[in-house]
């Protein structure tokens, strides 16, 4: 898509809408020729191309198992990022193409955003539009086709927006494990082969959070993030994953309780 964008077949699933509106055939295929037409800039495809990160599903799963500390703290988080985003999972991977961008002040209306996210199963060669989003308030600028799947499962606008920004914000914080696989080049990373195929290197965002501590006998305790203070003065933090662990035994006597 990013080499060469009028020599990929794409289309759109179902019935999608258009800027809440649904479409007729002729501005279905406007709408995917102008994504065509914007990706074959060099420009674009470039601002893409330099910050390419494969995410595993165990990473995967960690960001979902952390979204609700991220919350609280997510809009706070300066941001200025592009790139793209490639997740893998059993029978599909969905590619996002992503600008993001915001101050921090906490108020979402600070937040812009362009998001063109793609997915591919795994028998099909073509790809499936799910998403495009511009959300611009600096230029007053707004548009928006979602798959009518995400939206029947209330993935709105804010949705997207939203987990782009939870997900860059736990990438800030979390210990990350990452590869750097050339292009056109394979290597193993934590036991698995990955073979890049592009012309253009891939960072790979994995981790093995979930790996079991065995503890002696007791209650469980689940997995569960943590931020952690650290550094001079303990005024910076990070994410950590605590893992599943078994605590000792206690025995708490009664307390007697005096008038």
């Amino acid at each position: 898509m990013l080499d060469n964008p009028r020599n990929v077949a794409i289309h759109t699933p179902g019935d999608g809408g258009y800027n809440n509106k649904p479409m007729t055939k002729k501005e279905d295929l406007d709408l995917l020729y102008m994504i065509q037409g914007q990706f074959a800039k060099p420009e674009i495809s470039a601002s893409f191309k330099d910050n390419v990160q494969y995410v595993t599903q165990p990473f995967y799963e960690a960001y979902k198992k952390a979204g609700n500390k991220l919350r609280p703290v997510c809009l706070k988080e300066p941001i200025q990022e592009q790139g793209t985003l490639v997740f893998k999972f059993e029978h599909h991977t969905q590619t996002m193409f992503y600008r993001i961008e915001n101050s921090g002040n906490g108020d979402v209306k600070d937040v812009n955003a362009m998001i063109i996210m793609f997915t591919k199963h795994s028998k099909s060669d073509s790809l499936a539009l799910d998403l495009f989003v511009i959300l611009s308030h600096d230029d007053n600028a707004y548009a928006d086709y979602i798959w009518e799947g995400f939206v029947k499962e209330g993935r709105d606008v804010g949705w997207f927006i939203s987990d782009l920004l939870l997900f860059k914000t736990f990438l800030k914080y979390v210990e990350v494990e990452t590869k750097i696989i050339p292009g056109n080049k394979k290597d193993f990373h934590i036991g698995t082969k990955y073979l890049n195929e592009t012309k253009d290197k891939i960072e790979i965002l994995d981790s093995t959070y979930f790996t079991t501590i065995s503890r002696t006998e007791g209650f469980g305790v689940r997995g569960h993030f943590r931020f952690q203070p650290y550094g001079i003065g303990m005024q910076d933090k990070k994410l950590i994953w605590i893992s599943d662990f078994q605590k000792n035994g206690y025995t708490r006597k009664a307390k007697v309780l005096n008038q």
